[in-house]
């Protein structure tokens, strides 16, 4: 019997600490004033109370109220058995604040074993501090959920198939998160803004041949420069960690908004240790047919100016070219014919599909795809010598050098690529189990 997956969660929040001259609210009863707010100096980029940074107040505050209620609590801890709180940049407060003092945390929680208790663990960790604190999450905040199985970081074929899967159903996991998330630049898409992506015209490969260049990839150097993207964040090493201090073997999904909400953030851990366990336990056969489902993808969406940068959540209409495929094609798969809802029902995971669709999935419009590379750059992707370019050597291999495909889009000429995605998977899943506890680069 498989061993339980390990999870752990991040969540980025801005919490109310003061307010100027009086009350905003005096009917509220959770706490809205932290630290001494007469000694707060705002002249420096981090806000000081005294003698330390407001957010180490804040924070401490925090940590002293879980501590209360018997959790382990820390401030900016390096290691990964406690509820640990630290500040986060990138967190904005409320744009439209005009009454309230915020600073920007984030709370990680502990590496825990996927089981019923850790899952009230992180209901009452919420419960408790929604209910003391003002806490707002915005646009700039996420919900970050990293998987692992256990210290053992994750073996390469494990991964290949992740990204695989990834690669196939993006459109569909799409759908569970609001629009303004696909636009941010810490959540970008794979098939739009991962480097094998950006080898391509505006409308990239054809979702067959890209899962077909994943499966053939044999190096796990190759595997992440190529086909990393800011939605999924996974290490170099993650598949030899021993020895490494502080280091993270887990796969970390940032696709979510932020949410301080318990059963949000309980189904989303549920939805990523799900697909997790699916991909490590399914049969050749079963993941295969799976695959081939793209085959019945026939479009996808595209963006009017691909190359021109715009407030890609605030634009209101769709495409020409989305307005005119729909009209002559029907809406893409992942909005009918096979979404996100069937998706979670193929692997099993019905109790997320049930929440998701009566929560309601979000419609998205086409992604605007990044700037083509410079000339430094990109010659580095065509050449294996990266000459003068000040970035890392990848090594590559004759059947990794892959072309772009002139078929695009048009996934009815990649019909006979199916029976070879069977031949290539089966293949490499029997050379897997052979090495698969294979955890060093070849």
């Amino acid at each position: 019997m498989a061993s339980a997956l390990t999870f752990g969660v991040e969540w980025e929040m801005s919490v109310v600490c003061g307010y100027e001259n009086s009350h905003p609210d005096p009917s509220e009863q959770r706490i809205v004033r932290i630290g001494n707010q007469d000694k707060v100096d705002d002249n420096r980029f981090f806000r000081t109370n005294g003698d330390e940074f407001l957010w180490e107040t804040v924070a401490r505050h925090m940590a002293a109220t879980l501590r209360a209620a018997g959790f382990d609590s820390s401030v900016h801890s390096k290691g990964f058995t406690t509820w640990d709180f630290s500040s986060d940049v990138s967190v904005c407060e409320p744009a439209s604040n005009r009454r309230y003092t915020y600073e920007s945390i984030e709370l990680r929680s502990p590496a825990m074993y996927f089981t019923p208790a850790s899952l009230r663990a992180v209901e009452e960790v919420l419960t408790l501090l929604t209910s003391t604190y003002c806490i707002n999450t915005n646009p700039t905040t996420g919900l970050h959920v990293h998987v692992g199985d256990s210290t053992k970081g994750w073996p390469f074929h494990m991964m290949r198939k992740l990204i695989a899967f990834l690669w196939a159903f993006t459109h569909q996991l799409n759908t569970l998160f609001p629009p303004f998330r696909m636009a941010s630049n810490y959540t970008h898409p794979i098939r739009t803004h991962s480097r094998y992506a950006q080898r391509f015209d505006d409308e990239g490969p054809s979702p067959t041949l890209a899962i077909l260049a994943i499966l053939k990839c044999d190096d796990a150097e190759k595997l992440h420069y190529l086909f990393d993207a800011t939605q999924l964040r996974f290490m170099e090493n993650i598949l030899h960690v021993q020895g490494i201090p502080n280091c993270k073997p887990t796969i970390e999904f940032r696709q979510h908004q932020g949410t301080m909400d318990p059963r949000a953030t309980i189904m989303w851990v549920k939805t990523m240790v799900g697909i997790m366990e699916f991909l490590r336990d399914v049969q050749p056969a079963d993941f295969t047919s799976l695959l081939s489902i793209v085959e019945h993808e026939h479009w996808e969406k595209q963006p009017d100016q691909p190359e021109k940068e715009h407030d890609y959540y605030e634009e209101e209409r769709d495409s020409k070219h989305d307005v005119e495929c729909e009209r002559d094609m029907g809406p893409i798969l992942a909005e009918s014919g096979f979404t996100v809802i069937d998706l979670l029902r193929t692997m099993g995971l019905h109790e997320p599909a049930r929440y998701y669709k009566q929560r309601g999935l979000y419609k998205h419009r086409a992604l605007p795809r990044p700037f083509k590379w410079n000339s430094r750059v990109s010659s580095w992707i065509e050449d294996p010598d990266p000459k003068n370019t000040g970035q890392t050597e990848v090594r590559w291999g004759a059947d990794v050098r892959w072309e772009a495909s002139p078929v695009g889009l048009d996934i009815r000429a990649d019909r006979g690529r199916i029976k070879e995605l069977e031949e290539i998977f089966a293949a490499v899943d029997v050379a897997d189990a052979a090495r698969i506890d294979r955890r060093v680069i070849d």
